[in-house]
């Protein structure tokens, strides 16, 4: 009993021994000769010691050397260790920088502390918050993601009555853990949320940014972790100045990712932080001005103070930054701002240099962000002309979605065959075979991004478009209205008629027809009669139907482009023209002179008498006098020749629509259209 009592005694004076000193070299040499003789206990002063007396390290220094010491020392020792000396052990490493990579045998301690916790777990160990949170908390920070760990601590019934208890700080240490870990579909989600609600009363305002970040990075959105969203925005918004730069960063982040933005609360972080910017870490910039642009919030006041900064601390961004702020930049600024142009300038210059530091993803985004913008300077092409280059390289790199975001984003801008700087074929070239490679896994907003651009940049590919035209007909139900218009507008342009694509939308697409836009429904008939393809009776009737309630909302170029397409294909449809010429009539002003020749040329295809004939033609015959007028004899014969066959075009207009003996058919019956008994075109008349 006495050699048990001394060493008692012996113990607890170790452990006040360690607790006295002053720095990691006092400590060091008061262990190295005793580090057989540390217990749990002792191991866990330790490390918490050093922590204290440690300089604040910043990310990427390495630990003192005395770390690798005591981590050595409690790996022998783990199996004795309980869920408290665990979580402190853990805590302690995490905060002095340690992780598994930077010691050769790391990865086997953190493996052998979280098969310990699943020990003490089910002997009923780790039942206080504090413990789950700190260990989880630990792990996470440390990189370590400790699946079976988290799947004990789901299935155990009295974790949930744990959960249940947690302190706020707990609740925002363990909602962070599970977002580094990812466990999206954790059954904890569930009564943290609940307990979350703690957060939000604590009024502590680091720990309300962290859980709006964990539960944003989860995707976690159900209608309870909204509301809680919700108070942590009520009670944000009045005390935003108190928050640092770093929470702010963070609030904004969530509420990007959830695009969710109550009370303009995005608006009011963007207006705290303006002044503010010099605070924030460049991923902090970079994250808030990410979360504006997904949400779609420009703050026009920012863009003047986020140029100067970020151009100031440009070379402190990483690749990524730089990336993701090019891309938000597009979406909120304006062309037209002489910040917003500056800071793309400057973002566009850094980025040519590094572009082979960038991947696949973010040069896609960079692309496509500058197109959205649809913003060109000398900075940006010689950007597109690194990015093309890097691009056709490593082509085997992209994604399907990241492909076609690419090639839309070169189409957008303008970026072709004949560009000063970038060779938009070649490229294209390049690309083919990874775009083959990618058809089967492509979505329908791929497919119809990809033929958008691949008829803008004049790329014809019988076997990709063939390819892509299966897929398409395969997925046909998952298009959007402006997906189905794109792509099959696409098709059409490239004079590729695929009959797997073309059937499948003629038999799908009528009773979807309101849900597209005006243009889409143009676009959808301008393709069939590109191709001269006679679609199905319930295509061209629905078009029709859906037309005429339209017309008073429709573009002048959208109604000629309908009713060419019509004429085009020798499809009567009185009711759709009777309705044409009555808008006509009410808006002829709007009609230019392009738009009335179309109508009147369709008109006059299909032996249409129109209403409207005599405003379209003093349309029609206003542009050609105009250009008449300016007309000098300083001209070449060749525009004077044109100007000629201007005033011909009208003056047969003339004659086709007010003449005795019309060289068309007459107007024809209204019971020609028996849209029950079959479809009618007029080339099928015997007149």
């Amino acid at each position: 009993e006495g050699r048990v009592s001394d060493g008692l005694a012996d113990a607890k004076a170790l452990n006040k021994d360690i607790q006295r000193q002053l720095n990691s070299e006092q400590l060091d040499d008061l262990l190295q000769h005793r580090l057989d003789q540390l217990d749990a206990v002792h191991l866990c002063t330790a490390v918490r010691r050093l922590v204290e007396v440690s300089p604040r390290r910043n990310t990427g220094q390495p630990p003192p050397p005395l770390v690798h010491k005591l981590v050595v020392a409690a790996d022998r020792r783990v199996g004795a260790f309980d869920g408290r000396q665990l979580s402190s052990f853990a805590w302690g490493l995490a905060k002095l920088g340690w992780t598994k990579e930077r010691d050769g045998d790391g990865g086997m301690f953190v493996a052998a502390v979280e098969a310990r916790a699943v020990e003490v777990l089910r002997a009923g160990g780790l039942s206080k918050g504090v413990e789950v949170s700190l260990l989880m908390w630990s792990l996470a920070t440390l990189g370590y993601h400790p699946r079976e760990l988290r799947t004990a601590l789901e299935v155990e019934p009295r974790v949930r009555v744990t959960l249940a208890s947690l302190r706020p700080q707990e609740v925002s240490n363990l909602a962070w853990a599970l977002a580094k870990m990812e466990a999206y579909d954790s059954p904890m989600l569930s009564p943290l949320t609940e307990r979350a609600r703690e957060v939000v009363r604590s009024n502590s305002r680091q720990e309300l940014s962290v859980t709006a970040w964990a539960f944003a990075k989860l995707g976690y959105d159900t209608p309870a972790a909204r509301d809680v969203f919700c108070e942590i925005v009520d009670f944000a918004i009045p005390e935003l100045k108190k928050f640092s730069s770093r929470d702010l960063a963070m609030l904004a982040w969530a509420a990007g990712k959830l695009r969710y933005n109550p009370d303009c609360f995005l608006e009011a972080i963007a207006t705290e932080a303006a002044p503010r910017l010099g605070e924030f870490t460049p991923q902090g910039l970079s994250n808030l001005t990410w979360a504006l642009a997904r949400c779609g919030v420009a703050v026009p006041a920012l863009m003047a103070p986020l140029a100067d900064e970020v151009s100031e601390r440009i070379h402190t961004f990483s690749v990524q930054g730089w990336a993701n702020m090019t891309w938000a930049v597009a979406q909120i600024g304006e062309r037209d701002c002489m910040h917003t142009a500056a800071l793309l300038d400057t973002l566009a210059t850094t980025m040519a240099a590094s572009v082979h530091s960038l991947t696949s993803r973010y040069m896609a985004n960079v692309v496509w962000g500058l197109a959205n913008l649809r913003f060109r300077s000398l900075a940006v092409d010689h950007l597109l002309d690194s990015v093309a280059i890097e691009a056709g390289n490593r082509g085997k790199e992209f994604s399907p979605k990241a492909l076609a975001n690419l090639v839309w984003g070169f189409a957008k801008l303008g970026v072709c065959a004949d560009d000063a700087l970038v060779d938009g074929r070649k490229l294209l070239s390049k690309l083919s075979p990874h775009f083959a490679r990618a058809t089967r896994a492509m979505t329908p907003m791929d497919i119809s991004n990809l033929s958008w651009a691949f008829a803008r940049l004049r790329h014809y590919d019988s076997a990709l478009l063939d390819s892509m035209a299966v897929r398409a007909a395969e997925t046909l139900d998952d298009f959007s209205p402006q997906a189905v218009a794109n792509t099959v507008w696409g098709y059409a342009t490239l004079s590729k008629y695929s009959s797997p694509l073309f059937d499948a939308v003629a038999y799908s697409v009528p009773l979807k027809l309101p849900q597209f836009s005006n243009q889409g429904l143009a676009n959808l008939a301008w393709a069939y009669a590109r191709l001269d393809y006679v679609a199905p009776k319930p295509l061209f009737k629905a078009i029709a139907t859906e037309a005429v309630d339209r017309l008073p909302s429709m573009s002048p170029l959208s109604i000629a482009s309908i009713v060419n397409s019509f004429a085009n294909l020798y499809i009567i449809d009185l009711r759709l023209f009777e309705a044409v010429d009555a808008t006509v009539v009410e808006r002829v002003a709007e009609f230019k002179p392009a738009n009335a020749q179309r109508l009147m040329t369709a008109y006059a295809a299909l032996g249409y008498r129109s209403a409207a004939a005599l405003p379209l033609l003093g349309q029609a015959a206003e542009g050609a006098l105009a250009s008449m007028v300016h007309s000098t004899p300083g001209f070449s014969r060749q525009e004077r020749w044109n100007q000629a066959q201007r005033a011909h075009y009208t003056s047969l207009m003339v004659e086709v629509f007010t003449s005795g003996s019309l060289p068309n058919l007459p107007n024809l019956p209204r019971d020609i259209m028996d849209y029950d008994d079959g479809w009618h075109p007029a080339r099928d008349f015997e007149v």
